[in-house]
């Protein structure tokens, strides 16, 4: 396989990976921190929803990484290279990851609220990425064709 490939998508490709393989193990495999509720009072509403949380940040991460991966490449914001990667793709791997939850899993079950967890994350991760990116990545040229 090319190498360039990988120089060129690999983070996104690294962050869509954790995502698959974090919300595809066992709910008997989540680490459940218990020393936090002994630190500070958790309201009974976050700690039932503490997984659109994780998918919101989960999303957004990505949204952050592929905009990255591809503004290096000298695709701008606001194009529709940049607005497929950004919101497209990350709304699609979370569509399939909550079917596969629902019909390949045991433990887990698919949400549609996870899914809007993730398509909000995915759009908060783009606007921050419009401004962040441009800042603090730099574009390549060569090799690149």
């Amino acid at each position: 396989m090319n190498l360039k490939f990988f120089r060129l998508y690999g983070l996104t490709i690294v962050v869509s990976l954790f995502i698959m393989y974090t919300c595809m193990m066992s709910s008997d495999s989540i680490p459940r921190p218990s020393w936090i509720g002994n630190l500070i009072e958790v309201p009974q509403w976050l700690a039932d929803n503490i997984d659109k949380i994780v998918h919101f940040g989960y999303y957004m991460v990505l949204a952050l990484a592929a905009g990255s991966d591809f503004y290096r490449q000298r695709t701008d914001y606001g194009t529709k290279k940049m607005y497929m990667w950004t919101l497209l793709y990350p709304a699609l791997l979370g569509g399939i990851i909550e079917v596969m939850q629902e019909y390949l899993t045991v433990s887990r079950s698919g949400d549609y609220l996870d899914l809007l967890a993730d398509i909000l994350g995915a759009v908060t991760g783009y606007f921050i990425g419009k401004w962040l990116v441009p800042r603090y990545v730099k574009r390549e040229m060569a090799g690149l064709q």
